[in-house]
């Protein structure tokens, strides 16, 4: 159990890039001009970020550690959606053709819902493509949420939850909306701005001219724009979305080696064998008022289920954390000691002087050693940086554990992804 909780063997973790989409309830018939242009922008777009989750996965895997073998072949791509009538559907199914993961978020209950796609602009098939595409096995989970139908009000607030679930589980938004689309509370255009002020990158396709398409992300408080396919193309750019992936999935700054001598003592670190301490101490962490408990209950083993995803990660940061944090503070106990040693021997060398030079001389010697010692400490400090690390894994800690809380409101702990133009 210690040699999984070693910084050498951390759990490992999938590759996973999430696309969410949202748009219009009608759309132009494939064989229409209009329905084919869409058909092919949006397949050029989906096959555009499945080759470049493909391709960025061996430097996903080593942008965490070089020891994580196996790592870059566990990738997915995940489509988040409504599988409403129109442009949730159409997606859906390209996305599956392309080898997606697609996870269904519903505003009600799926027996509602299906009977409000029935009633809406989606056409007299749309009933029946949701029907095929919930029960598909491509289809990995589908999550209900208790919208209320009865009021035009409580209709669109349904509809917003659930856009924003799929935003907050989003790394790219993909909007397909007409250039006079109205903004509307919970609808696309809505969704688009909540994902500018998440800083969270949007492929814009105009449903009146799809070659029209753009990247649109924020930087500086400011939106940047750029097309994805050059002007008369039909040929996809996909450089710009090359670029975006990388400087969401991978980072420039890796972790430095553990040295033997870390490693050494982090096996030896008497919290490193206290598993079963840091198990319960996240399970119970559900535990609350009595109100609390009673709402707990309710969830059935809703609980059991993120604990036991979470559980190895948790433990995995905590273990470090402390290890890292006992590392950093013994270090810094050992180099006050020892310059106090070197102040004493200085004070020594001086106070002998010339009347017992030798004895002087070995306390200068001290002294000098003493201080080589002090700043050979201070330089490992810097380099494996020990203190930096005690807090990342903290951090991190910190937010699986939030996260588990967060999970059930279907709610994702905020990280600020680079904008395409700073990415390497």
């Amino acid at each position: 159990m210690v040699e999984a909780l070693r910084e050498e063997n951390p759990p490992k973790p999938r590759l996973v890039f999430r696309v969410g989409v949202t748009g219009h309830l009608e759309l132009p018939d494939d064989a229409s001009p209009q329905g084919a242009s869409i058909h092919a922008v949006i397949g050029a777009v989906l096959d555009q970020i499945a080759a470049e989750v493909e391709r960025i996965a061996p430097a996903f895997a080593a942008s965490l550690s070089s020891n994580l073998s196996g790592a870059q072949d566990q990738k997915e791509v995940r489509l988040l959606t409504q599988l409403a009538a129109g442009v949730d559907q159409k997606v859906a199914a390209l996305a599956m053709q392309r080898g997606y993961r697609v996870y269904g978020v519903l505003p009600f209950h799926r027996q509602s819902f299906a009977e409000d796609i029935q009633n809406s602009k989606g056409g007299p098939g749309a009933r029946e493509a949701f029907d095929r595409l919930i029960s598909a096995p491509e289809v990995d989970a589908v999550f209900e949420l208790p919208g209320d139908i009865a009021t035009p009000e409580s209709r669109d607030q349904a509809y917003a939850e659930a856009n924003r679930v799929i935003l907050n589980q989003s790394d790219l938004l993909i909007v397909l909306v007409r250039k006079d689309a109205p903004y509307r509370y919970g609808g696309s255009v809505w969704l688009e701005d909540q994902a500018f002020d998440e800083r969270i990158p949007v492929i814009h396709i105009p449903l009146d001219a799809p070659y029209g398409a753009e990247l649109v992300w924020s930087r500086g408080g400011q939106q940047s724009r750029s097309l994805l396919f050059n002007t008369g193309s039909t040929q996809l750019n996909g450089v710009l979305i090359g670029i975006l992936l990388k400087g969401i999935l991978t980072t420039k700054d890796p972790q430095p080696p553990v040295s033997r001598l870390t490693s050494t003592f982090l096996a030896w670190e008497r919290s490193f064998h206290d598993w079963d301490h840091v198990t319960e101490d996240v399970t119970e962490r559900w535990a609350g008022s009595p109100d609390d408990r009673n709402v707990i209950r309710a969830l059935g083993d809703v609980p059991e289920h993120i604990d036991a995803a979470y559980r190895g990660a948790y433990c995995w940061a905590d273990y470090l954390a402390r290890g890292y944090s006992d590392i950093y503070r013994r270090a810094f106990l050992f180099t006050t000691v020892l310059g106090l040693v070197a102040v004493g021997a200085g004070v020594a060398a001086g106070a002998l002087g010339m009347l017992h030079d030798n004895a002087a001389t070995a306390f200068k010697v001290l002294e000098f050693l003493v201080m080589l010692t002090v700043l050979w400490m201070y330089s490992r400090e810097k380099k494996m940086r020990w203190r930096i690390r005690w807090l990342n894994y903290r951090q991190l800690a910190e937010q699986f554990r939030h996260s588990r809380y967060l999970l059930l409101l279907g709610r994702a702990i905020p990280i600020e992804a680079p904008a395409p133009g700073r990415a390497g």
